[in-house]
């Protein structure tokens, strides 16, 4: 049994810190700043921000993992500087004490052909995740599996204040079902991430750290494994940043990233859509352009090893920013395909599904499950979470290379690879409960719990989690 936490056992939000003498950014209202549309020009750029990086360079005789370890004569991102790392490659066995060392780039790692490596599709899950949530993202992701046969994953940044078993309906009481919805995740093979622990505006390094520390407390995932950030609102500043590289996390992906449009200097590393960011280390500092999203990157930030996964703006058929999460539910399809198909043709860049499972209507869920469907159909295209994408550029390998070792490893433990959600979930659901791909059956929220008499036991005529509790005692 895992243990859980409740309110009381959590520990108190500590005071945010903020620099002395340093200015407060302006801050949006309570939606993330993509879902406020923040387009090219419509916002002043703050004051501590450049406007474009002109001066960012990164030494790839030095910093040898992105890009195939050379600079590139037709690559916008071509100038070097002499101090960094000694030394890094992109074999995770063969790099120095400050970890990979990858140059911000257009282009795959490895010298690889573009046409020759897998397209990734990268999907993440944010805030809480509770009753109403974790039904959303499985029923998104038990209908598809990847070429190897195993069920897609997601990256999950988790936010635990809210998430059950700390939600509020069982806020008071030390139990939950069992094992809890963030596990039942975990163990389907989803990424586990941190949100921080209150989602506050600017979080300590308690609040970043701490999330780390309830997932293996109260989860079971190894704290080895909880290795990515996303912050709160998008809320990115120096001090979060500095807060993962100093207790070892691998990547960050909290900075938007805007695109050039026809006519206008560019605003950032992506100058079109052909030339998409691909994630990059810090050790020369940020090469995006901060002022687009009004959060500050200071001019001396390096993070030797420390990644950052880019969120880049979605773009329709016509070029038009339309968001960076949650992309509207009925147009979904087409923009997720127009997106796909730039890359899949050309680049083939990462695509970007970012979620938040609150937000998620049925017609959003419904046109992102006909994009996968359509997605995987095409060949070598996998739906990978944020940390695998990084271990994949640090060993790059081509399409063909990835599938053989993909299917030989068969990466889905914790899987039942004879467990099919279409055929075995109950007619109807599980009703009061979620559908375990571990167990092949249903889980039924509360039935573990005896603390309270509150919950639902599994009918094993039906299979169904419609029996109280109280109806069980009875009998």
């Amino acid at each position: 049994a895992v243990p859980h936490m409740t309110t009381k056992q959590m520990p108190p939000p500590s005071p945010r810190p903020r620099r002395e003498g340093s200015v407060p950014a302006p801050r949006p209202g309570p939606l993330h700043l993509p879902l406020l549309l923040l387009l090219s020009g419509s916002v002043a750029p703050v004051p501590s921000c450049r406007a474009f990086r002109h001066d960012y360079s990164c030494d790839r005789s030095l910093c040898n993992g992105g890009g195939g370890g050379a600079p590139r004569g037709n690559s916008s991102i071509s100038s070097f500087r002499s101090s960094g790392p000694d030394s890094s490659g992109t074999d995770p066995d063969d790099v120095d004490d400050d970890g990979p060392c990858f140059c911000p780039d257009h282009l795959p790692p490895g010298g690889l052909d573009p046409q020759t490596i897998p397209q990734f599709i990268i999907m993440t899950n944010d805030d809480a995740f509770t009753r109403h949530t974790t039904p959303v993202i499985k029923e998104i992701h038990h209908k598809h599996r990847n070429p190897n046969g195993c069920f897609i994953p997601s990256t999950c940044f988790v936010w635990p204040y809210w998430t059950d078993p700390n939600d509020k309906t069982v806020r008071q009481r030390a139990g939950g079902s069992e094992p809890d919805l963030v596990r039942s995740l975990y163990l389907e093979g989803h990424e586990m991430g941190s949100h921080s622990l209150y989602h506050h505006h600017s979080p300590s390094e308690s609040d970043i750290v701490g999330v780390r520390d309830w997932l293996s407390d109260y989860v079971g995932v190894p704290k080895e494994e909880v290795v990515g950030y996303r912050s709160p609102f998008l809320e990115h500043t120096e001090e979060q940043r500095r807060a993962l590289h100093e207790n070892g996390f691998l990547y960050d992906s909290s900075i938007p990233e805007m695109v050039g449009l026809p006519g206008q200097e560019p605003l950032s590393y992506s100058p079109t859509l052909d030339e998409r960011l691909w994630p990059y280390t810090m050790n020369y500092g940020i090469a995006q352009d901060c002022s687009a999203d009004l959060w500050p990157c200071g001019d001396e930030e390096t993070y030797p090893g420390l990644f950052e996964i880019p969120m880049p703006f979605l773009q329709d058929e016509n070029g038009i920013l339309v968001a960076i999460m949650d992309v509207q539910g009925e147009k979904a399809y087409n923009i997720l395909m127009v997106e796909l198909d730039r890359r899949y043709y050309k680049h083939r860049r990462p695509l970007e599904v970012f979620l938040h499972p609150g937000y998620t209507s049925p017609k959003r869920q419904e046109e992102i499950s006909r994009f996968l469907g359509d997605a995987l159909q095409r060949e070598d295209v996998w739906v990978v979470t944020n940390h695998q994408l990084l271990q994949w550029m640090m060993n790059p390998m081509t399409a063909e290379e990835y599938k053989l070792h993909m299917t030989r490893e068969r990466q889905c433990p914790h899987q039942n690879p004879q467990c099919d959600p279409a055929v075995h979930t109950p007619p109807g659901g599980c009703k009061f409960g979620e559908f375990d791909l571990n167990l092949c059956g249903c889980i039924c929220h509360g039935e573990k719990d005896k603390t309270d008499s509150a919950g639902f036991c599994l009918d094993r005529e039906k299979g169904t989690c419609t029996k109280s509790k109280q109806y069980v005692w009875w009998e």
